[in-house]
């Protein structure tokens, strides 16, 4: 007995090793070429992971709580997409469809490209194929059929317009193949039987796919040279009669070399990863500078309240601030005077002085609308903090406010500047700002928005302690210097808060159970001497 029920237990074992480990893989990379400068492919059936992970995220909708609410609401959009074109995906696709779908496309004339669908049922499939010629766009064009190396190509043309791209489908290697052009499916073919190298073989995608997620739902991969090359011929074409473009700026295309994206389920949320693949070598000075400088953890995020809506943060701001204002001085002789009188740059000049680290988020403010703060910083608050004096002092003078004034207060060991008018306070205003002796300019959309964030920072709570950032930044990068974040559902909450009657009616019975499952969305990125890498997880509770 005990013998029986433990052959039984390894006969499901090995079943389940064999359909979700030995399952025999798809040929849609063994026949894409490595002429392929856009790959995308979809996984319909994806590793026993991924199928869990998004199943209980999925199931968390309402509309989507159980696979039969899933598998219709699939259906019918695929169905309502295919039907101008005069077919059904229930009838006509969905028979013979197997685990994976991609897209190959070739930078060039006409773009070559070509759709690639695994089949399960090659009878089915070929029916499918053939059925192209019967729908509406397919009676209009004049078919013919030829073999190479044992493969039948069908072509579609349009005698009335000689210039328009055919339409083109082969059955290979159990995979549907549709496109536009004829010389790419017979590329496919010789790729499948071996006789030219495959995209998955060559060294960028290889060097791409060491530093992606191998379990994903979804792969695109961009292949940079002859992408590039194209893009600076149409560049050098289409400025031939307009304004130039530096043939340096153009050149330090040439650094970027692929670009690889994923997108994969996790147990809470869904998961990208993004690698932009760069030749440093290639870059000028200032761009080499700008991709190696410091990207480390954004020391301002500990200024930031823990009830902020949102957030956007970066280390780069020196460098962008730096490029606006040479662009500026080599535009105007008189900007530099006004830059120098401003505090901005000469000497002991702001912008000298900063860290490059800033930060800018929204939060409840006391009127409606939110507020929000900006958060600078500098190794010299002397400096920043003379510069922020100036360009009040320049608001107040010239009159663009009406009554505009100055007020100062003192908040825990600093003193915060304030603008008030009438116009600003009656909508809940007053910008103010300070710099602090920690070297932190906080410039907010009013004095209390400015002692929030001195708050966050002495006492907490900041935002880097709260449980769903915490959660967030955990699926994606605790430790890069630029950071994008927002709290789905307090934002919904607050606009929610904001409606009334039909509006909220309506709100609740056709948007809030949709969006209630969406806790957080979080983007960061970090630069590395080789290769950007960007990170993005939606957080579903």
């Amino acid at each position: 007995m005990i013998a029986g029920a433990a052959l039984v237990a390894l006969a499901v074992v090995l079943l389940a090793v064999f359909w979700f480990i030995l399952k025999p893989s798809s040929n849609i990379e063994k026949m894409t070429p490595e002429t392929a400068d856009v790959f995308v492919t979809a996984y319909l059936d994806p590793s026993l992971d991924q199928k869990m992970n998004l199943a209980n995220l999925v199931h968390k909708f309402p509309k989507l709580q159980n696979d039969q609410q899933v598998s219709k609401s699939i259906s019918d959009g695929l169905n309502q997409a295919f039907v101008n074109a005069g077919l059904s995906f229930d009838i006509d696709i969905k028979p013979w469809l197997g685990s994976r779908i991609a897209f190959a496309l070739q930078t060039g004339t006409n773009v070559p490209a070509a759709v690639l669908v695994d089949s399960r049922d090659d009878g089915k499939a070929k029916a499918f194929l053939n059925r192209i010629r019967k729908i509406e766009e397919g009676k209009g064009k004049t078919w013919s059929d030829t073999t190479y190396q044992g493969v039948t190509i069908s072509i579609g043309t349009t005698s009335a317009d000689t210039t328009a791209q055919p339409d083109v489908y082969a059955y290979l290697d159990r995979t549907v193949v549709i496109g536009n052009s004829e010389s790419l499916v017979k590329e496919l073919v010789d790729t499948d039987q071996g006789k030219k190298p495959r995209l998955v073989d060559s060294s960028g995608y290889k060097s791409m796919s060491s530093v992606l997620p191998s379990d994903r739902l979804l792969l695109l991969y961009v292949s940079g040279k002859r992408l590039i090359g194209q893009l600076k011929d149409q560049l050098q074409k289409t400025q031939a009669g307009g304004t130039p473009i530096a043939t340096d700026q153009i050149n330090q295309l040439d650094a970027f070399t692929g670009l690889g994206f994923t997108i994969s389920a996790r147990s809470d949320g869904l998961a990208g990863d993004l690698e932009l693949k760069i030749d440093s070598s290639k870059l000028n000075a200032a761009s080499r500078a700008a991709l190696t400088a410091s990207s480390g953890r954004n020391r301002l995020l500990s200024w930031v309240p823990a009830r902020a809506y949102g957030l956007f943060a970066a280390t780069g701001l020196k460098q962008s601030l730096q490029t606006g204002a040479d662009q500026a001085l080599a535009s105007s002789p008189d900007a530099k005077q006004t830059f120098d009188q401003m505090g901005l740059t000469g000497t002991n000049g702001a912008l000298a002085h900063l860290t490059g680290d800033m930060a800018l988020e929204v939060s409840p403010g006391s009127a409606a609308a939110p507020g929000g703060t900006l958060l600078v910083g500098t190794d010299s608050a002397g400096s920043l903090q003379n510069f922020l004096d100036k360009l009040g002092t320049t608001l107040v003078d010239s009159g663009s406010v009406a009554d505009l004034k100055v007020q100062t207060q003192a908040y825990k060991g600093t003193t915060i500047t304030s603008l008030t008018a009438p116009s600003l306070t009656d909508q809940g205003y007053a910008p103010a700002y300070t710099v602090t002796g920690a070297g932190v300019a906080i410039i907010g959309s009013s004095p209390e928005q400015v002692q929030a964030a001195i708050d966050a920072n002495q006492a907490g709570p900041a935002l880097p302690s709260a449980a769903k950032y915490k959660t967030a930044v955990g699926r994606a990068d605790q430790d890069a210097g630029t950071v994008l974040y927002l709290d789905i559902s307090e934002t919904a909450r607050t606009v929610r808060g904001a409606l009334s009657g039909d509006q909220l009616s309506s709100y609740d019975r056709d948007v809030a159970p949709n969006v209630q499952p969406l806790s957080a969305f979080i983007l960061t990125s970090k630069n590395q001497s080789d290769r950007v890498s960007e990170k993005v997880f939606l957080l579903i509770q």
